[in-house]
């Protein structure tokens, strides 16, 4: 079996996607390189009378609250302050871990792709 040469590891940040966070970090210490993404879901329009700028903050609020359960989740898994590149993105999770994949050359299906 070879091993994947780069890494994609989709978490939300909790404890039940610290697997794929020790894995992506064992990976890396093969010489793959990684970094990690998770995204927020997109906020639901329930009116036509929405406020926009509501939503727009209220996106702005969910990323940077993923992306400090995500610095947790690595503070808590790695036991240091990681030097690893965070994705943050907002849309449906699937797609995004998906195209990125697709996109950023991580080979989908070859190598490693987890999803948490």
């Amino acid at each position: 079996m070879s091993l994947p040469s780069s890494v994609l590891v989709a978490t939300d940040g909790r404890e039940q996607s610290d697997g794929a966070i020790r894995a992506g970090a064992w990976l890396a210490g093969t010489g793959a390189s990684w970094r990690i993404l998770t995204a927020v879901p997109p906020i639901p329009v329930v009116s036509p009378d929405f406020d926009l700028q509501l939503t727009a903050d209220s996106i702005d609020a969910a990323l940077e609250n993923v992306r400090r359960s995500v610095d947790g989740q690595l503070q808590r898994v790695l036991g240091q302050a990681a030097s690893i590149q965070v994705g943050v993105r907002s849309g449906n999770p699937a797609d995004i871990v998906c195209a990125s994949g697709v996109c950023e050359r991580y080979a989908v299906g070859r190598d490693v792709v987890r999803c948490s």
